[in-house]
């Protein structure tokens, strides 16, 4: 800081744990740093530091207002001009070290990215400024301590929320997590967020811990699509993984959010193609009727569907009549299947022996574990009906909907068929709902929507690559995030890989948390470019320590770079490095309480 300045005494000082003066070159955006003797041991990369600079504004003041900045430290250089020299080396190898120079002409450089700027007003409080100077050589940069950071950002202390601590240091990290409409604790528009890592890098722990910062706003529907069944399990109350947070605790109960489980089992389907591709992905055809051409079958289950749609709703579908007439029908139209009689007479001896002796296996094994999953029932519900509650803006407690599409999900009979049309027809009725809400000026769809192994969904690669159903879903959700945002929905994708997920879909986050595993390759390249080139944030990337090589359970960490509005911070596209918490920490460290809309 500097001496001359006026008004010390008025300040609120930085931590006076000196690390670093201000050097040279520097620019408004990277100082370089002059690290002092006394931490030239200290751990620094990562490292959260700041100090206070006297910035005159634009509009004329008698008071130069104090402005605080803040970065991170990304790399740390040491150099020894004398050992770099061809003569001191050689006798360096012979003497090992030399007096006066080894290491006392050792010199260690910094390099700060500034990140948050704040200018102090009349009342003592601090807002959101700009560094449009340069500050002297010999400006004194601390190491930022937790009280000094929340002395600075008092002013918007309630929406302040932390996932993990500076990666260099044991300062809880200041993010915040808005709801996408427009009033007190938002946004005002939906924005889309990507979690990134390999396996085991700590991503679902984060989402979760996400999924908890988001759960705080009443106002804000969120829809979680499960295709594994973990988000499933934990509202359920069964935890998973070691990370000790009590998800179903913190939602219902601290949050005081409605939260709703929806395994397949509760859903109502209606759409008569699932329906068809459900019946044929039983192996119903081929193996117990023995309708193996590819020819045979389509005309077997287009005569059977013609027949169903004709005389049945969806709602009689699982009924013992429905199961008759279906073979009825079959039989009846055998003609339209084969052309020669032997093939004739082998299929009608099936249909008979189906109808009579085989019905009851036929039925349960067969027909009522497709069927039941249309139609209504106790405990159904329709997609629509879940999604017209989450986007309602008349709604100001709105639920917390987790959908189980995994294999555990209590259907008798799973497909990947099922769970893509399950997804896209969620996508599709988003569109459809969430468009109604363009009208309200006041308000809008304020949801957000949490997709599990996105790549499985929306991967990368030409139509071509991809099957007909897999190119199909892929444009429905491709549709989905593009239009919805407009609207006031935000898609959360949960995701190993970057270079494996679609780029039409990842051009369109703002929001990304990236965490070990990424370094590599197009992967790594990919992420490059997103994070603007910044070639010393990526080399702080490269240095993650993949948890799994940590000596026991207790020792991990998960790091992670964050891009995007996330931060009182506004690194300026920036990246910013923490190490997440864990459960306990988290529930710790933050005030897990609903806010409570105007």
């Amino acid at each position: 800081m500097n001496n001359d300045s006026p008004d010390r005494s008025a300040e609120i000082r930085a931590p006076a744990i000196p690390v670093a003066v201000v050097g040279s070159p520097s620019t408004n955006t990277e100082l370089t740093l002059d690290v002092l003797d006394s931490s030239i041991d200290a751990k620094l990369v990562g490292a959260l530091v700041g100090f206070t600079w006297r910035q005159t504004e634009p509009v004329p003041s008698n008071d130069v207002p104090q402005t605080a900045v803040l970065g991170q430290i990304t790399s740390l250089e040491m150099r020894n001009r004398w050992h770099e020299d061809q003569t001191f080396k050689n006798i360096i190898k012979s003497k090992q070290k030399l007096a006066a120079i080894t290491p006392a002409q050792d010199t260690r450089t910094a390099l700060m990215k500034v990140g948050g700027c704040f200018v102090r007003s009349a009342n003592g409080s601090y807002s959101h400024g700009d560094l449009g100077s340069v500050p002297s050589t010999g400006e004194v940069v601390n190491l930022v301590q937790q009280h000094f950071l929340d002395s600075v950002l008092a002013f918007c202390k309630d929406d302040v929320f932390k996932l993990g601590r500076t990666y260099g240091n044991d300062v809880a990290f200041p993010m915040w997590f808005k709801h996408f409409s427009s009033g007190k604790h938002g946004v005002g528009e939906a924005y889309h967020i990507g979690i990134f890592g390999k396996t085991g890098s700590g991503k679902t722990g984060l989402a979760k811990m996400l999924l908890a910062a988001y759960a705080r706003h009443p106002n804000l529907g969120i829809l979680v699509i499960d295709p594994q069944g973990e988000f499933s399990l934990e509202v359920s109350g069964k935890q998973v993984g070691k990370q000790d947070l009590n998800l179903l605790d913190i939602l219902r109960n601290r949050l005081r959010r409605e939260v709703d489980m929806l395994p397949i089992s509760r859903i109502r389907l209606e759409d008569w193609n699932l329906l068809e591709e459900m019946l044929v992905s039983s192996r119903f055809f081929d193996v117990e009727l023995g309708v193996r051409g590819e020819t045979q079958r389509t005309a077997a289950i287009h005569t059977l569907m013609q027949q169903l749609q004709r005389n049945y709703s969806v709602d009689e579908l699982a009924t013992e009549n429905c199961a008759q007439t279906a073979l009825k029908s079959l039989k009846k139209n055998v003609g339209n299947i084969y052309n020669s009689n032997p093939s004739k007479d082998r299929l009608h001896a099936k249909l008979d022996e189906l109808a009579s002796a085989g019905f009851e296996r036929f039925f349960k094994r067969y027909w009522q574990p497709v069927t039941n999953l249309f139609g209504g029932g106790p405990g159904k519900i329709g997609l629509n009906d879940v999604v017209q509650k989450l986007v309602d803006t008349t709604i100001q407690h709105k639920p917390l909907v987790v959908v189980d599409l995994s294999n555990q999900s209590g259907a008798q009979h799973w497909t990947n068929t099922l769970q893509n049309r399950v997804i896209s027809h969620i996508a599709d009725a988003l569109v459809s709902e969430s468009s109604k809400t363009l009208g309200d000026n006041s308000k809008n769809a304020n949801t957000l929507v949490v997709l599990d192994e996105a790549h499985r969904f929306v991967p990368s690669g030409s139509d071509f690559q991809l099957g007909e159903q897999a190119m199909e879903l892929r444009n429905e959700l491709r549709r989905a995030v593009r239009e919805t945002r407009k609207y006031g929905v935000g898609w959360m994708f949960i995701s190993q890989t970057m270079q494996g997920l679609d780029p039409e879909i990842l051009m369109q986050m703002r929001a990304m948390f990236l965490g070990y595993g990424l370094a590599f390759g197009l992967e790594f390249r990919r992420l490059q470019d997103l994070a603007g080139g910044d070639n010393d944030s990526m080399t702080l990337y490269r240095s993650f320590r993949d948890p799994q090589s940590a000596i026991d359970p207790g020792s991990k960490e998960f790091p992670f770079m964050a891009l995007g509005p996330i931060s009182p911070m506004p690194f300026a596209g920036r990246p910013m490095f923490f190490s997440a918490f864990n459960g306990s920490d988290f529930t710790a460290k933050n005030t897990l309480v609903p806010f409570t809309e105007p």
